[in-house]
């Protein structure tokens, strides 16, 4: 699989940890804590404890939804600034 797949599957959990729905961010927040999302983490090229301490941020919040979107807009940053240095 390729950096960007992983990227996307790490976006949609941490949409999913916003969600409404309690199942979809009791799922996330149990994904979050799983050695599959560190794997998936260091694919895409992220460090997984940095990205715990930011999600932590998501538990207690009041503004889910803005924080998770705080977070994929600095994941997705990170990602353009390595393909600008990489090209």
């Amino acid at each position: 699989m390729n950096q960007k797949l992983y990227m996307q599957v790490i976006i949609q959990a941490i949409r999913d940890s916003a969600s409404s729905d309690e199942k979809k961010v009791y799922k996330a927040f149990d994904w979050f804590g799983s050695v599959d999302f560190e794997e998936i983490c260091l694919q895409a090229n992220l460090n997984p404890q940095h990205l715990r301490e930011s999600l932590l941020k998501l538990i207690n919040s009041k503004d889910r939804k803005k924080i998770s979107e705080d977070i994929i807009s600095a994941i997705n940053g990170m990602a353009w600034q390595r393909e600008v240095i990489n090209h």
